[in-house]
């Protein structure tokens, strides 16, 4: 990410919201892709002046992402599903009620910035 200035996950982005999906995922899905893209700016923006922020929101950013990127394929799979029994879009709405709204917790934890955890004193632990 810190690397290429998050060009190449931007790209991805770009990509996930341009594929058509569904029209019941579409807002979720932007609204998850939008957490990622506020995360990346984040991260992008407060890391030279900060070396503990990256290592501190590594997790949940990575889990962030992780939802996004799954949120895509789930679209993606509802769309192929049009034909079948839809199993896929039943599982693809499970997923979007019940594990990506956690992305809205997670771009919050990241927002807070590593004073939360790295300003603990080592004794803490």
């Amino acid at each position: 990410m810190l690397r290429d200035g998050g060009r190449t996950l931007k790209r991805l982005l770009g990509e996930m919201a341009d594929d058509p999906v569904p029209a019941e995922f579409r807002a979720p899905l932007a609204n998850a892709l939008a957490a990622i893209e506020t995360a990346t700016a984040h991260l992008l923006t407060q890391a030279p002046s900060n070396p503990d922020l990256p290592g501190a929101m590594s997790v949940d950013f990575l889990e962030l992402t992780g939802l996004g990127i799954y949120a895509w394929l789930w679209a993606r799979m509802a769309r192929a599903d049009a034909d079948s029994a839809r199993h896929k879009t039943d599982l693809a709405r499970f997923f979007y009620a019940k594990l990506l709204p956690k992305t809205r917790s997670l771009l919050a934890n990241i927002e807070a910035g590593p004073d939360s955890v790295m300003a603990l004193a080592e004794e803490s632990f």
